[in-house]
């Protein structure tokens, strides 16, 4: 029954974002912004409740990510220096990068030793989004190409887990290029394994900082 739920409440999940990204694919991003604040506004799904962040967006992102975690038996947390005061302006792009480094730390986490868990921060500079993204797996054994595109593929083949696939190449080239970066900020350390970090300028906005915040905001005050 817990499982069905579980499912039923990703299910949920995952058709809110496929209705935002495809309003943001259209440039809807208006109407996006509007059916992201009304699922606000209907209040969160249980998962949602359980992720200690207030931007309407990254919070269903999250909590979609955490069932597919737990699914996986790694248990997805968030960071406690985490502290976002905009909300996000380019959500297509934002989750292309954070999709991509939670599922490769999921899928190294839940390769490795119990507890199995990822950790994600999230800190936001005006209009930049600065997040790291950690695991609890093995950590990273080449380094200097883990984004390298021949080397995720070999990589794919022999099992091993970072730089599978195209992942964190494809995660890498979504952050160049709205000018910002991702690299690998430790292959392996005490008590983790490895830890991506990556800043994404021109993706968040100030909260309020529009005429649909505006708008929004007298409607609550005259309701």
């Amino acid at each position: 029954a817990a499982t069905n739920a579980m499912r039923a409440q990703r299910h949920e999940l995952a058709n809110r974002m496929h209705a935002v990204r495809g309003m943001v694919a259209a440039g809807r991003t208006a109407e996006a912004q509007e059916l992201l604040s009304e699922f606000a506004a209907r209040g969160a799904l249980p998962e949602e409740a359980e992720v200690p962040v207030a931007e309407p967006f990254l919070r269903s992102f999250l909590a979609s990510k955490r069932m597919e975690a737990r699914e996986r038996g790694v248990e997805l947390r968030v960071g406690e220096d985490t502290l976002l005061l905009g909300v996000v302006a380019e959500p297509e792009d934002v989750a292309a990068v954070l999709g991509n480094l939670v599922d490769n730390a999921v899928t190294a986490a839940a390769a490795g030793e119990e507890p199995r868990w990822v950790e994600v921060s999230l800190l936001d500079d005006r209009d930049e989004l600065a997040l790291t993204v950690t695991d609890s797996g093995v950590g990273v054994d080449h380094p200097e190409s883990v984004f390298d595109r021949a080397r995720a593929a070999e990589d794919d083949e022999t099992g091993r887990v970072h730089g599978r696939g195209i992942g964190l190449p494809l995660a890498r080239r979504f952050t160049r290029r709205r000018g910002g970066e991702l690299w690998l900020a430790e292959a392996r350390g005490g008590g983790h394994g490895a830890v991506f970090a990556a800043r994404l300028p021109g993706v968040m906005r100030a909260a309020g900082d529009d005429e649909f915040d505006s708008a929004i905001t007298s409607e609550e005050g005259t309701a």
